[in-house]
């Protein structure tokens, strides 16, 4: 069963996820086409970091709102860890590897970019979005 947003009917966190995939892939390919390795390696390298975090964070508020409180404390300092080494991976992106900064925050914004994706996708079937 997909995961949806609470309080907003049909809006799911697995299409958010799976659409982030798809942008990141997307664009890597457009970088491919290019032939820029330092694009390529930007946007593959901020879209999976972006996407990994969005899981990560997917899962801290799970446990936070769902676990009791034993597991609780023990889950969330172990989500908060791998939250933090997304991040320090971030940094050493940016810093040793041959990624275009632009490019990397382009990637990095793919789940804004999914998220309003789905928005949008979700307002236009329920009839609420009117394209003119």
């Amino acid at each position: 069963m997909a995961q949806t947003v609470p309080g907003v009917e049909g809006l799911s966190l697995d299409r958010v996820w799976r659409r982030g995939w798809l942008l990141v892939g997307l664009a890597v390919f457009g970088g491919l086409l290019a032939r820029d390795l330092p694009v390529v390696v930007g946007l593959g390298a901020g879209g999976a970091l972006s996407l990994l975090s969005f899981r990560r964070l997917r899962r801290i508020v799970e446990v936070a709102l769902g676990a009791e409180d034993g597991r609780r404390v023990r889950t969330l300092v172990r989500c908060l860890a791998e939250f933090l080494g997304i991040y320090v991976a971030a940094y050493l992106v940016i810093r040793f590897l041959p990624a275009a900064p632009l490019a990397f925050a382009l990637g990095f914004s793919a789940v804004v970019l999914a998220a309003v994706w789905e928005t949008v996708a979700l307002a236009w079937r329920r009839g609420g979005l009117d394209p003119c």
